[in-house]
């Protein structure tokens, strides 16, 4: 067998691994391929969710439409490739408060564990504060990465 034909039954074998493991990894429940992501609203208003853009991953439950004043809500977004982790982009308008626009983001999860983490976007009259308990996601330990983030006037 020539070297070229030896590299090419390498690399279809390659290929056809990595979409295996990609097939049963997006099957396998695993709670080490979840992000949590908890928001409070620290607010006197009532906000209101008005765009949700999921990057990479599949709802397990879906952002809140509205969080009321003081109150917090929970959604989880499971990781679905090999490469890419949980990753949504959120709007919120905070009556006449003001608004926020955030990413919240896990990196990949599949050898190692991650810390999930936001990026502000865009923001008027509100910010948004990460809480210190943030917990990295563990496929080994079956747990899932967590986020606790405040939403609270400028």
């Amino acid at each position: 067998m020539t070297t070229s034909k030896t590299l090419l039954h390498i690399a279809i074998g390659l290929a056809l691994s990595v979409s295996s493991i990609q097939t049963s990894y997006a099957t396998t429940s695993n709670e080490g391929t979840r992000m949590h992501v908890q928001i409070s609203n620290e607010t006197n208003a009532v906000c209101q969710l008005m765009s949700k853009v999921l990057d990479h991953g599949r709802y397990d439950s879906a952002p809140p439409q509205s969080i009321m004043a003081h109150d917090s809500k929970t959604f989880d977004i499971e990781q679905v490739t090999v490469f890419y982790g949980p990753d949504v982009t959120l709007a919120y308008t905070c009556d006449n408060v003001g608004s926020v626009t955030f990413e919240a983001e896990q990196t990949s999860s599949y050898i190692i564990g991650h810390t999930p983490y936001i990026t502000v976007i865009q923001s008027q009259g509100l910010t948004l504060d990460p809480t210190d308990d943030a917990q990295s996601s563990s496929m080994i330990w079956h747990s899932a990465g967590i986020l606790n983030v405040t939403i609270r006037a400028a």
